[in-house]
């Protein structure tokens, strides 16, 4: 993965987050196909690294990112 600077992380992590609240949002009225599920997970884990890159992540296990 290529390392980007603070402001391009902080950037990209808004806009996955905001994809992830989407989703959540969508959840809470009906439920997910296998590929909005899959798409959900990868974008935790991808939040998950980037909150790591960023060095902001706490002692936290990745069920702390929604």
């Amino acid at each position: 993965m290529l390392t980007l600077d603070s402001e391009e992380l902080r950037a990209e992590l808004h806009s996955l987050l905001a994809k992830q609240l989407d989703v959540l949002g969508l959840s809470a009225r009906v439920p997910l196909t296998d590929e909005e599920q899959r798409e959900y997970e990868a974008r935790k884990q991808h939040i998950y690294e980037l909150f790591k890159q960023l060095g902001t992540f706490r002692a936290c296990n990745s069920s702390c990112l929604f």
